[in-house]
Parts: C-alpha cells; structure tokens; sequence
C-alpha cells in the first residue's frame, strides 16, 4: 500500500463512451487498507474510504453493463471481481462486487453505481468503511462470473 497520508482523487466513471453522462465521485481516503490475508470484520479495522454515487450508462471494464450492486475500484487495491461490504455510508451501504475500474481511481477509493442523477446529487460522497468479503483474481472474466447481490441482499447486508 502507500503511505498513510490522507488522499484526495476524483473519479469519473464514463464507461465506454464518453458523451454518456457522468456524476462524479470523490473519495477521500485516511490510512492504508487490510492485507489481503486479512479482511477485517470491524469497523474500527475496516479501511476508511470516502464514497460518492455516480450514474452512468455503458458497459463496466468487465464488459457487464453499469447497474446497481456495482462499484468501481483501483485494481490494485479491491481487483476486478472482488466482493465489498459498504458501512457506515447510509443508503450507500450493502454488498457489491467490483466490476469497474477507472484511470482517476487511485487507492483506496470506490464509485458507487445508483440509478439516477438527481439521486447520485442527492447522496453526493460519504465517508464509509468497506470490509472485502472476497477477493477476484483482476481478470474480467472473474469479474463478470461474480453474480452481482439483488437489491434485498445489499439492504440486508447494510443493517
């Protein structure tokens, strides 16, 4: 990881096609993450991340279309495929596999998919914790086999 300076990016998730309309998202992000031998269960241990929906139309980097249940990352930090629980961030909070990347994404940071752009306004960016429940393997194969959670598992897994 890097150092434990807070960060500032801005990520922009255009899918494909760029004249799609974007909501950006900006993460701020305190401290370095887990190992991945060691996912924590806690909050106090979860890795801090600053989220922000974003609405989009377009196929994500593993070739599966933008849609609820799905976040981008930086690859290096939550890989293609990985499965994330998101707490502490309100209705922002759930289950969701990582299906996106994108080139403003830096470290510990994710983008949100919500339907809507008056609703990705409205939730706008948050401070969350995220626990990694599974790690992919990067590749958009695994990425696309990952079955993103239905709507009622995410509003379970955020209580």
């Amino acid at each position: 990881m890097t150092d434990d300076s807070e960060k500032v990016a801005r990520a922009t998730v255009c899918g494909a096609t760029t004249a799609l309309l974007c909501v950006a998202i900006v993460f701020v992000v305190a401290g370095a993450g887990p190992s991945r031998a060691d996912a924590p269960a806690d909050t106090d241990r979860s890795p801090k991340f600053n989220a922000t929906a974003y609405t989009v139309g377009g196929k994500t980097a593993s070739g599966d279309k933008a849609k609820p249940g799905v976040v981008a990352a930086d690859p290096k930090v939550l890989p293609l495929g990985s499965r994330i629980r998101v707490k502490d961030g309100g209705e922002l909070s759930g289950e969701y596999v990582v299906k996106d990347k994108g080139r403003k994404i830096k470290g510990h940071k994710i983008d949100v998919y919500v339907h809507g752009e008056k609703r990705a306004k409205d939730i706008g960016k948050k401070p969350v914790h995220v626990d990694v429940l599974q790690y992919g393997d990067g590749s958009r194969q695994s990425a696309r086999n990952e079955p993103v959670p239905p709507p009622d598992h995410r509003a379970r897994a955020a209580k």
